[in-house]
This record gives C-alpha cells, structure tokens and sequence, in this order.
C-alpha cells in the first residue's frame, strides 16, 4: 500500500531536505512548490476518512514522475484539515483557523525564497477556501499563487455537485452515482487494496450550516479491488496526465516582476470632465 500512495518520491519531497539543502536550492523562482490541502471526512464511498489524502496523493506522484520537472518542483508535507461544521469528519476547524494554519506554511515558503506556489485541494469543501487563500496569499506575500483542485481532474468526491449538473438528482433526491465520483471510488479501493462496503445511512446532524449538507448520502452497493483493477490503472493515468499538464505550464510561466510586489500609482490625475 505505502508504495501505491506514496506522497512523492524522494526527489520531490521537502521533508527529506535539510533545511541548509533548502536554504541553497537553485533556481528557487522556477521551483514550484506545491502545497497539497486534504480534509478527513466520510464522503460516503464506504472508505476510511482518509480517501482524499489517499487519492490525492497518488495523482500528485504520478503526475510528478510524467513532467519530469527534477528540482523545478518540492512538495512540502500536507496540510490536514476539514471545515466546520461537518458531522462526519475529523480534524474539523473553523475557516479562520485553517486560513491561519495555511498562512504560516506559505510565510515558511516565502521566508525560505521561492515564489511559486500550487495549492492542490482535495476537499469538495474547500475549493472556495482555497482560492480566497490564493488571492489573499498573492497580495499579503508577494507571492505567484496557482490553485488546483482534484474535482478538475476529473475525480470529485463531492456527493451531489455533478449529478445536480447533469441533471440526475440533489441533495434532496437522495444520492446517485456520478461518472467521477465512481472513478474516485475505483482508484481509492484499487490503491488501498481494500473493498469499498455500503456505507450504512448516517444519522443527520443538527449542527449545519447553508449550503453544507448535514451528511453524505452513501453510494448503494460495494466494490471490491478486482473489480477496480480493471478501470482505476486509466484513471490515474489520465488523472496523472492532466495534472502534469498544468504543472508543466505554471513551470513556464515567467516569475512576476518586482519580486512579487504589488505596486499603486499615486500620482495618478484624473483626466478634466
């Protein structure tokens, strides 16, 4: 298991870096830093609360081993957090907690001089949180700031967002399997060599808020790792392909000029009405 989803081999990974190693890294304007952002929650899949980290972490690798960007890119340790409030999950924090959590990592990154920041966010939950955190972290520090989240690869976990927008149901009609929500599952039970069961229902929590659903409706029915043998191996690959992608653009493009700042003219002068 600990060979499937590895976060990243050695060569990417920050945690198997001195600090001096970091401290002297070449090129730190070019070097991507990526920042994976996983939460702990049930998404009724009928997998442990670790799924996202589990998925996310596999196409975050494969992606690495395709674009062969060598020491234009680290991956620093993950970020683990879920946003209140959710009944089936764990390592629950409000927003502005988990804002400050996510800006003492990218102070860390901006202190140790590299520029070029990816926030890759595996939560459903938190793609909003992410971009605010990647517009603020652009103008409090300076720096290039580049937002992915697994549902644009193709892989949601989210348990009503695509069959609401093909049509097929709601978080009122119950729960419906999706094309990428189905692929989630399949590569999560391939990876971890574990069949998925049929999650019993969840008993609703009073504590919610708008636009946040008490629970996720389970996906009706199991399924066990040969039979997800025989998809999840083209998921990652086109998962993997598609992340590699736009690392491999955000690598080209060209650090921002006036190392990052950002700059208002004040003499500025109306022109006479």
């Amino acid at each position: 298991m600990f060979i499937k989803i590895a976060d990243s081999d050695i060569t990417s990974s920050w945690a198997h870096y001195t600090w001096t190693k970091i401290y002297n890294w070449p090129d730190k304007e070019e070097t991507l830093v990526v920042v994976p952002l996983h939460g702990f929650a049930d998404w009724g899949i009928g997998l442990g609360m670790d799924v996202e980290e589990t998925i996310g972490s596999a196409v975050l690798k494969d992606s690495i081993q395709k674009a062969d960007l060598g020491e234009k890119i680290l991956v620093t340790p993950p970020v683990r957090f879920q946003p209140q409030p959710f009944s089936n999950a764990s390592f629950s924090l409000d927003f502005e907690t988990a804002y400050d959590l996510v800006d003492s990592v990218l102070d860390s990154i901006k202190l140790t001089g590299f520029k070029k920041v990816i926030l890759f966010n595996t939560g459903p939950y938190n793609e909003q949180f992410t971009d605010i955190m990647g517009r603020d972290m652009r103008i409090k520090h300076g720096l290039q700031m580049f937002c992915v989240n697994l549902s644009g690869l193709g892989l949601d976990l989210h348990p009503y967002r695509q069959a609401s927008a093909m049509g097929m149901g709601s978080a009122n009609s119950g729960p419906v399997k999706t094309p990428d929500r189905e692929k989630a599952r399949a590569l999560a039970v391939y990876l971890l060599d574990e069949p998925a069961v049929e999650s019993a229902d969840p008993i609703p929590n009073d504590a919610y808020e708008p636009g946040i659903p008490k629970f996720c409706d389970p996906l009706k029915g199991g399924l066990i790792p040969a039979e997800a043998a025989e998809t999840a191996p083209a998921i990652l690959e086109e998962s993997g392909a598609h992340l590699a992608r736009l690392l491999h653009e955000i690598a080209e493009r060209a650090p921002l000029p006036n190392d990052g700042a950002i700059t208002f003219k004040t003499d500025y002068i109306p022109p006479a009405s």
